[in-house]
């Protein structure tokens, strides 16, 4: 059994104004260019890294039979993922469509590869995508 966790009052003032902040849309917009803005402020010295001239060389001198293989690959791999989803989704008893479910998996799985940390990055695709359906956030935790 674990202990009941108080949050200290400083920290629910916070939270409960950050909450009031993000309800406004044009704060969420800002956040979000904020978010995109430092991402590629971090990664820029890796961008400066690579060589435009050298991809596509190394594209070049890759098999065309490598590159449709690995793109073939990838996207089945990508299906899996949706069946799994789809397959979380009944055993929840919340079916979803299959195209919602195929956008919700490879756009939170794409997500979540990209930036990293998955559990929260994929989550917040999801959660998006599935509060169409009047999904709870709980329901959709247990379907991730």
């Amino acid at each position: 059994m674990t202990p009941h966790l108080r949050i200290p009052s400083a920290v629910r003032r916070l939270v409960a104004t950050f909450q009031r902040l993000t309800a406004i849309p044009i704060v969420r917009v800002v956040l979000a260019l904020l978010a995109v803005a430092v991402a590629l402020w971090l990664v820029r010295d890796q961008l400066q890294q690579i060589s435009l001239g050298a991809l596509l060389a190394a594209l070049r001198a890759t098999p065309p039979l490598a590159i449709a293989l690995s793109a073939l690959f990838t996207c089945l791999s990508f299906a899996c993922l949706a069946v799994v989803e789809a397959q979380a989704l009944k055993i929840i008893g919340r079916p979803q469509p299959a195209w919602r479910v195929a956008i919700a998996s490879f756009a939170s799985n794409a997500v979540s590869i990209v930036m990293g940390f998955g559990v929260v990055s994929g989550a917040a695709v999801r959660l998006r995508t599935y509060a169409f359906a009047r999904m709870k956030p709980s329901e959709i935790g247990w379907s991730c």
